[in-house]
């Protein structure tokens, strides 16, 4: 994976999707895709949403 998007309905949230991308991706911050964390306006009561960029 080369990057990620994350767009969060409440950016007070932010501190819970840390330990949830540490979880998936792993503890190793030298191995994670770029990350970018904006707050925005979601449809439908979505809380996160996530555009990521890979390559195989």
């Amino acid at each position: 994976m080369l990057s990620v998007q994350v767009f969060l309905s409440d950016l007070q949230h932010k501190k819970q999707l840390d330990v949830a991308w540490r979880e998936w991706i792993g503890e190793d911050s030298a191995t994670w895709p770029q990350r970018a964390v904006v707050g925005a306006q979601l449809d439908g009561g979505l809380l996160v949403e996530m555009v990521a960029l890979a390559f195989r």
